[in-house]
Protein backbone atom coordinates (compact mmCIF):
# COMPACT_ATOMS: atom_id res chain seq x y z
CA UNK A 1 0.00 0.00 0.00
CA UNK A 2 1.39 3.42 -0.98
CA UNK A 3 1.09 6.39 1.33
CA UNK A 4 0.72 9.65 -0.51
CA UNK A 5 1.96 12.55 1.62
CA UNK A 6 1.23 15.39 -0.75
CA UNK A 7 -2.21 15.21 -2.26
CA UNK A 8 -3.36 17.91 -4.63
CA UNK A 9 -5.45 19.80 -2.05
CA UNK A 10 -2.59 19.69 0.45
CA UNK A 11 -0.11 20.99 -2.16
CA UNK A 12 -2.46 23.86 -3.00
CA UNK A 13 -2.91 24.77 0.67
CA UNK A 14 0.87 24.71 1.24
CA UNK A 15 1.44 26.84 -1.88
CA UNK A 16 -1.10 29.44 -0.71
CA UNK A 17 0.37 29.50 2.82
CA UNK A 18 3.88 29.85 1.40
CA UNK A 19 2.78 32.74 -0.80
CA UNK A 20 1.11 34.49 2.16
CA UNK A 21 4.23 34.11 4.31
CA UNK A 22 6.45 35.51 1.53
CA UNK A 23 4.01 38.41 0.99
CA UNK A 24 3.97 39.20 4.74
CA UNK A 25 7.79 39.23 4.85
CA UNK A 26 8.01 41.53 1.80
CA UNK A 27 5.44 43.96 3.27
CA UNK A 28 7.31 43.97 6.58
CA UNK A 29 10.66 44.63 4.88
CA UNK A 30 9.26 47.43 2.71
CA UNK A 31 7.30 49.11 5.50
CA UNK A 32 10.19 51.46 6.27
CA UNK A 33 10.76 53.49 9.38
CA UNK A 34 7.92 54.70 11.59
CA UNK A 35 7.34 58.46 11.80
CA UNK A 36 9.65 60.27 14.25
CA UNK A 37 8.32 60.92 17.76
CA UNK A 38 9.49 63.84 19.87
CA UNK A 39 9.80 61.50 22.85
CA UNK A 40 12.65 59.74 20.99
CA UNK A 41 14.76 62.93 20.81
CA UNK A 42 18.36 62.46 21.97
CA UNK A 43 20.43 65.48 23.05
CA UNK A 44 23.92 66.19 24.32
CA UNK A 45 24.18 66.80 28.07
CA UNK A 46 24.48 70.57 27.57
CA UNK A 47 21.58 70.67 25.09
CA UNK A 48 23.82 72.09 22.35
CA UNK A 49 22.20 69.86 19.71
CA UNK A 50 19.72 67.03 19.37
CA UNK A 51 18.06 64.70 16.89
CA UNK A 52 15.21 62.19 16.94
CA UNK A 53 16.25 58.54 16.74
CA UNK A 54 14.14 55.82 15.14
CA UNK A 55 12.03 53.81 17.57
CA UNK A 56 13.79 50.72 18.93
CA UNK A 57 17.23 52.02 17.93
CA UNK A 58 20.00 52.54 20.47
CA UNK A 59 21.79 55.84 20.94
CA UNK A 60 24.82 57.07 22.79
CA UNK A 61 26.35 60.49 23.21
CA UNK A 62 30.11 60.58 22.76
CA UNK A 63 32.42 63.35 23.94
CA UNK A 64 35.71 63.26 22.11
CA UNK A 65 39.24 64.15 23.14
CA UNK A 66 40.75 67.48 22.18
CA UNK A 67 42.67 65.94 19.26
CA UNK A 68 39.46 64.79 17.56
CA UNK A 69 37.81 66.89 14.85
CA UNK A 70 34.45 66.47 16.62
CA UNK A 71 33.74 67.74 20.13
CA UNK A 72 30.60 65.62 20.57
CA UNK A 73 28.53 63.13 18.62
CA UNK A 74 25.21 61.32 18.93
CA UNK A 75 25.59 57.85 17.44
CA UNK A 76 22.44 55.88 16.64
CA UNK A 77 22.40 52.20 15.63
CA UNK A 78 19.72 49.51 15.39
CA UNK A 79 19.13 47.62 18.65
CA UNK A 80 19.04 44.41 16.60
CA UNK A 81 20.63 44.18 13.20
CA UNK A 82 21.04 41.54 10.56
CA UNK A 83 23.33 42.08 7.60
CA UNK A 84 25.52 45.08 7.00
CA UNK A 85 25.80 47.78 9.62
CA UNK A 86 23.43 50.74 9.54
CA UNK A 87 24.45 53.90 11.38
CA UNK A 88 22.92 57.34 11.90
CA UNK A 89 25.11 59.99 13.50
CA UNK A 90 25.16 63.71 14.18
CA UNK A 91 28.44 65.32 15.22
CA UNK A 92 29.54 68.78 16.26
CA UNK A 93 32.83 69.95 14.75
CA UNK A 94 35.40 71.37 17.12
CA UNK A 95 36.23 74.02 14.50
CA UNK A 96 34.90 74.97 11.09
CA UNK A 97 35.81 72.51 8.32
CA UNK A 98 38.15 73.61 5.55
CA UNK A 99 36.01 75.21 2.83
CA UNK A 100 38.33 74.11 0.02
CA UNK A 101 38.14 70.50 1.18
CA UNK A 102 34.35 70.74 1.28
CA UNK A 103 34.19 72.18 -2.23
CA UNK A 104 36.38 69.39 -3.61
CA UNK A 105 34.40 66.50 -2.08
CA UNK A 106 30.90 67.80 -1.41
CA UNK A 107 28.15 69.45 -3.44
CA UNK A 108 26.63 72.77 -2.38
CA UNK A 109 23.10 72.12 -1.14
CA UNK A 110 20.37 73.34 1.22
CA UNK A 111 19.26 71.91 4.55
CA UNK A 112 16.50 73.41 6.70
CA UNK A 113 16.42 76.39 4.30
CA UNK A 114 20.10 77.20 4.82
CA UNK A 115 23.37 76.48 3.01
CA UNK A 116 24.87 73.03 3.47
CA UNK A 117 27.37 70.65 1.88
CA UNK A 118 26.16 67.24 0.67
CA UNK A 119 27.97 63.96 -0.06
CA UNK A 120 25.84 60.97 -1.14
CA UNK A 121 27.59 58.02 -2.82
CA UNK A 122 28.26 54.32 -2.65
CA UNK A 123 31.61 53.81 -0.94
CA UNK A 124 32.74 50.22 -1.33
CA UNK A 125 29.63 48.24 -0.31
CA UNK A 126 27.85 50.94 1.73
CA UNK A 127 25.86 54.00 0.81
CA UNK A 128 27.18 57.05 2.64
CA UNK A 129 25.09 60.21 3.09
CA UNK A 130 26.83 63.17 4.74
CA UNK A 131 25.48 66.64 5.31
CA UNK A 132 27.73 69.39 6.73
CA UNK A 133 26.25 72.72 7.79
CA UNK A 134 26.58 75.64 10.20
CA UNK A 135 24.11 76.74 12.88
CA UNK A 136 24.77 79.62 15.25
CA UNK A 137 28.50 79.69 14.57
CA UNK A 138 28.92 75.93 15.17
CA UNK A 139 29.44 73.36 12.41
CA UNK A 140 27.68 69.99 12.36
CA UNK A 141 27.67 66.81 10.31
CA UNK A 142 24.76 64.41 9.92
CA UNK A 143 25.78 61.08 8.42
CA UNK A 144 23.95 57.93 7.41
CA UNK A 145 25.53 54.61 6.53
CA UNK A 146 23.06 52.34 4.74
CA UNK A 147 23.36 48.96 3.00
CA UNK A 148 21.96 50.22 -0.32
CA UNK A 149 21.77 53.42 -2.33
CA UNK A 150 18.96 55.63 -1.04
CA UNK A 151 17.51 58.97 -2.09
CA UNK A 152 17.58 60.21 1.51
CA UNK A 153 15.48 63.40 1.00
CA UNK A 154 12.73 61.22 -0.54
CA UNK A 155 13.07 58.38 1.98
CA UNK A 156 11.74 57.56 5.44
CA UNK A 157 15.08 58.83 6.75
CA UNK A 158 14.45 62.47 5.83
CA UNK A 159 12.11 63.32 8.75
CA UNK A 160 14.78 61.98 11.11
CA UNK A 161 17.58 63.96 9.42
CA UNK A 162 15.36 67.05 9.41
CA UNK A 163 14.64 66.65 13.15
CA UNK A 164 18.10 68.10 13.90
CA UNK A 165 18.00 71.06 16.30
CA UNK A 166 20.87 73.18 17.62
CA UNK A 167 21.00 75.89 20.20
CA UNK A 168 23.43 78.66 19.41
CA UNK A 169 25.74 79.47 22.32
CA UNK A 170 24.21 82.33 24.29
CA UNK A 171 21.31 82.69 21.87
CA UNK A 172 17.83 81.25 21.76
CA UNK A 173 16.12 83.51 19.26
CA UNK A 174 15.38 81.14 16.39
CA UNK A 175 12.97 78.31 17.34
CA UNK A 176 14.40 76.14 14.53
CA UNK A 177 17.80 76.25 16.23
CA UNK A 178 16.60 75.38 19.73
CA UNK A 179 16.67 72.14 21.64
CA UNK A 180 13.67 71.73 23.85
CA UNK A 181 14.95 69.99 26.94
CA UNK A 182 12.70 68.46 29.63
CA UNK A 183 12.73 70.22 32.99
CA UNK A 184 15.38 68.74 35.22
Amino acid sequence: MKTILFTRPLVRILAVLGFLVVLAVVVWLLSGLPAPREQDRVATADGAFSIIKPRDWDSRVLYNSLDSRYSAAIEITPAKSVGRMQRFCVSQFREAPDQRALQSTFTASRFQDRDAWLFAKMVKRDFIFRLIFERGGQWYEISLRLPSETDVPESDWWPYVNSFRAQAPGSATNPNDQTRMPNQ
